[in-house]
């Protein structure tokens, strides 16, 4: 009984280190910079940033919106994913993903491409947010069981100048609810 006690205690005491599923917006399909801060190319530019779901125990879909506060035009936007990924509404207000397969790990979803007629300001952003017919009020992860999972949505920054430098990703001491952790393993 002690060691089902101990065991139990342990769990919940290392529940703060389990990673959540993150919806972010990066540089790159593989999610390595989450800021841009120059040099700009010559106007009119386009820049090119990638929807990365992150840290996924196991995900084929997700639900959210793409908040834009940059300044930029949009230009295109494109699903990746072989084959073709499926969606219902579009990514400014409320997109719902169908990845092909479950997928762990980092999941490369969209391609977002916006024309820049000169450099953004300090700090103007493009983030992740719920997408306003979810009931939950937050982004969504679908697992492979078609559960759906909170997720934390992201934020890239442009010009970041000391004031905007977090990208809203977990880290792996960040608090975190039972249910939460639960819900991972669902």
């Amino acid at each position: 009984m002690k060691k089902v006690l101990l065991i139990a205690m342990a769990i919940t005491l290392c529940a703060g280190a389990a990673m959540a599923d993150h919806l972010g917006i990066y540089t790159d399909q593989v999610a390595t910079a989450c800021t841009f801060s120059g040099p700009y190319p010559a106007a009119p530019a386009t820049v090119d940033l990638y929807v990365v779901h992150r840290f996924s125990a196991g995900a084929k879909g997700s639900d959210f919106k793409v908040v834009d506060a940059s300044g930029l035009i949009p230009a295109s936007q494109t699903l990746l994913g072989t084959p073709q990924y499926l969606a219902l509404g579009a990514w400014n207000t409320g997109w719902v993903i169908g990845y092909a397969f479950c997928y762990n790990g980092d999941i490369p979803v969209a391609k977002l491409s916006f024309y820049a007629f000169a450099p953004p300001a300090d700090c103007a952003s493009i983030s992740i947010a719920a997408d306003p017919n979810a009931a939950q009020g937050e982004p969504l992860a679908i697992d492979c069981s078609d559960a759906e999972n909170i997720a934390t949505g992201g934020v890239f920054h442009f010009n970041p100048n000391g004031t905007c430098t977090d990208c809203g990703e977990p880290n792996a001491t960040q608090e975190s609810t039972w249910g939460k952790v639960k819900a991972l393993y669902r």
